[in-house]
């Protein structure tokens, strides 16, 4: 779990990825997706180019730019 509140202009209301806020989103970024029913943590059927697109996420993006403060249980 990262803390984007740095990244207001980005997850802030109003703005682009503001839907991605606050949910599990592992899914959505590897596929490219802004809908609802693919912000899960559902990574079985995705393809090696999706998980490295997620896993370019994570590392260009979230653990350079946003702390962790969590990680989610289920």
């Amino acid at each position: 779990m990262y803390d984007v509140s740095s990244g207001r202009r980005f997850y802030g209301a109003g703005s682009t990825y503001n839907i991605y806020a606050g949910k599990e989103i592992s899914r959505a970024l590897a596929i490219g997706s802004f809908s609802d029913a693919d912000m899960n943590d559902d990574l079985a059927s995705l393809t090696a180019k999706q998980l490295n697109t997620l896993n370019q996420w994570e590392s260009n993006t979230f653990r350079r730019k946003y702390p962790i403060v969590g990680k989610l249980v289920v």
